[in-house]
């Protein structure tokens, strides 16, 4: 049974920000130990969950999102 998300795009822009508010240039390391701890317990969606806020984060750092933008592609 596939688990969906509650989370919506509004929520993860604000978590990528707080990340980056909390840990700054090292925001992406803080997700990438956070998707292979994940993995490692066989985490899949949750993992899959992670990527894609790291994939914002990577997107705020290169100023290519700012706090308002609440759109995912």
């Amino acid at each position: 049974m596939q688990r969906r998300s509650r989370i919506g795009a509004e929520d993860i822009t604000r978590i990528a920000w707080v990340l980056i508010d909390r840990h700054g240039s090292g925001a992406p390391a803080v997700a990438d130990r956070i998707i292979g701890e994940l993995d490692d317990e066989g985490e899949a969606f949750s993992a899959s969950c992670w990527r894609i806020l790291r994939t914002l984060i990577d997107d705020a750092l290169a100023g290519r999102l700012d706090r308002r933008t609440i759109t995912l592609h």
